[in-house]
């Protein structure tokens, strides 16, 4: 098997995410602060960026870092009409039972809003995957959230993560009042090829091995195919430790990036 051969504990480059083998960028990391900021601000802020960049790991660090401060609600589909998005608001605030009536359904959604700030622990709305809101009813039933007030200060903030697509949506002049709000916005771009090579060896180190298992034009390979997208990376690795272990090589060479790589589709 590729651990025995690699003398590694197990596949560092798992797709599915590893709270334990997290690799935070200083982008990354501002990225959670300003978020944070706003949530503690109860603002509404924005995060953009392509797919496979960071925006999940992001995210998960920080509900995990909120978790004792606010009452994070996480909508993860967001293709919601305006009641489906207060019902499911409702269901995670413990509203039981939920009300039918719309009238009825926000009146419960804004008095649970509330009592959350009332105890010291506000909601923040997080949504995942943001540009699918549907245009425009959804999108202004989150602005009308945001004018619960008291005394002018917010009861509620609103954390809106997505593709670019979201920032270009959110320039429409029918959502100008939202975009006014938005007291954050910060987008994640890709790696450079020193944080790819940061990462990769980053990842390896944290399943035991100490020495490299990419030689230094694997690297350049991998940084490059990749286009400096996590996600994409960790398709580039965990292929070609396959291919470096049939061919029985170690370290991992240029030539078997390249191969995987087109493969893949990477190269043409």
């Amino acid at each position: 098997m590729p651990e025995s051969f690699y003398k590694i504990e197990r596949n560092p480059f798992s797709k599915a995410p590893d709270p334990e083998n997290l690799y935070l960028t200083d982008e990354i990391e501002e990225a959670i602060a300003r978020l944070e900021h706003a949530a503690l601000q109860r603002e509404i802020a924005v995060l953009t960026g392509d797919i496979g960049v960071g925006k999940t790991t992001a995210t998960r660090v920080l509900v995990d870092r909120l978790d004792d401060e606010v009452e994070i609600v996480w909508i993860l589909n967001p293709r919601l009409t305006p009641n489906q998005l207060l019902h499911q608001i409702a269901i995670r605030l413990g509203v039981d039972p939920v009300p039918r009536n719309r009238v009825e359904l926000l009146d419960a959604v804004q008095e649970r809003i509330f009592a959350a700030w009332s105890n010291g622990k506000p909601v923040v709305l997080l949504i995942d995957e943001a540009q699918m809101l549907p245009f425009p009813d959804t999108i202004e039933e989150l602005r009308l959230l945001t004018n619960i007030q008291m005394d002018q200060e917010n009861l509620i903030g609103v954390l809106l993560v997505g593709q670019p697509e979201l920032s270009r949506r959110l320039l429409h002049p029918r959502l100008r009042p939202l975009a006014q709000r938005i007291g954050i916005r910060f987008h994640l771009g890709p790696l450079d090829t020193e944080q790819v090579s940061d990462y990769v060896h980053s990842r390896i180190a944290s399943v035991g091995r100490k020495k490299a298992m990419f030689d230094d034009g694997a690297i350049a390979a991998i940084a490059e195919n990749s286009n400096g997208i996590p996600r994409v990376v960790n398709n580039i690795c965990a292929n070609a430790i396959l291919e470096g272990y049939v061919r029985q090589q170690d370290p991992i060479t240029r030539d078997i990036v390249l191969d995987v790589s087109t493969d893949l589709g990477l190269v043409a």
